[in-house]
Order: C-alpha cells, then sequence, then structure tokens
C-alpha cells in the first residue's frame, strides 16, 4: 500500500458534491429496472466507496486492503460506469484525491474461506467507523435485497 504519500484528501462531503448527469442515465440505459432516484443514490454511495478508498490506501493506521464485496455489487458496477466515462472519472480523481484511483478486481483466491469472515469483519468495521452504520446497512442490508445479480445487467 501506499503510505505516507501527501495525495490531497478533500472532505466527504467536498466529494459528494460531484455530481454528473450522463453517468446517472446511462447506468439507467444499462440497468432499465433502475430508476433515475436510485442510480442517483447509488452515484453518491459510489462516491463513499471511493472516499472511503482513497483513505484507505494513505491511512497508516489500516492494514489490508479494502474490497467491495459480493453483497454490495451495485457499488462497483456503478463504479465500472463512472470508469467508462474516462475524461470524467479522470478529472474527478485528478481533482478529488490527488490521483488516478484504480479498479483492481477481487479475485476468488484473494479472499479464501479461511480468511474471508476476518476480512470481512475488518471491513465492515472501518466502514463504520469512518462511515457509520446506515452506510454499513444500506451497502451490505439494503442494497442486496434490492439490487442482485439477476437485476444487474453486465
Amino acid at each position: 500500500m501506499l503510505k505516507n504519500i501527501n495525495y490531497k484528501r478533500k472532505s466527504l462531503s467536498e466529494v459528494l458534491k460531484y455530481y454528473n448527469k450522463k453517468i446517472i442515465e446511462r447506468f439507467i440505459q444499462e440497468n432499465p429496472s433502475i430508476s433515475f432516484k436510485e442510480s442517483e443514490e447509488i452515484f453518491t454511495e459510489t462516491l463513499k466507496w471511493l472516499s472511503l478508498y482513497n483513505e484507505s490506501i494513505i491511512d497508516e493506521k489500516i492494514n489490508f486492503n479494502l474490497f467491495i464485496y459480493s453483497d454490495s455489487i451495485i457499488i462497483d458496477e456503478k463504479w465500472h460506469n463512472f470508469i467508462l466515462f474516462t475524461k470524467y472519472y479522470h478529472s474527478f480523481c485528478e481533482e478529488y484525491f490527488g490521483r488516478y484511483i484504480h479498479h483492481i478486481p477481487v479475485i476468488d483466491n484473494d479472499n479464501k474461506d479461511s480468511d474471508i469472515e476476518t476480512k470481512l469483519s475488518e471491513l465492515y468495521g472501518y466502514i463504520y467507523d469512518k462511515l457509520g452504520e446506515e452506510t454499513l446497512n444500506l451497502w451490505f442490508r439494503e442494497f442486496p435485497e434490492k439490487y442482485n445479480h439477476k437485476i444487474i445487467t453486465h
């Protein structure tokens, strides 16, 4: 991990001010069962994820890799959608984080059954500490019920 590097750390409230209607609309085109309002909410949660991920990379106290678990697949799908708008995504990353945030997929071998519970516990704890119980519940209870693999178009 990249520690002790002087990357930008815009506040979460600053990051959440970013808005791009094209990203929201394209996601609806790819996932017609999702409303405009839902797409906006998912985009907001994806911005929160990116902010949290950026912070975790430069946080010296964290000693695990933050990852998107399958329960919050909708955030990963929205991130993919955002990345497709390369010019916007690159500019966003530079402005808010001072660097490009790469998407590195988790491979099945990265999370062996024997340590997945530990990794999930660390992940849940970090999200809870940084973003609160409401976000944790949204990402890992509400979103998985509402947006499963059957709904999401790849």
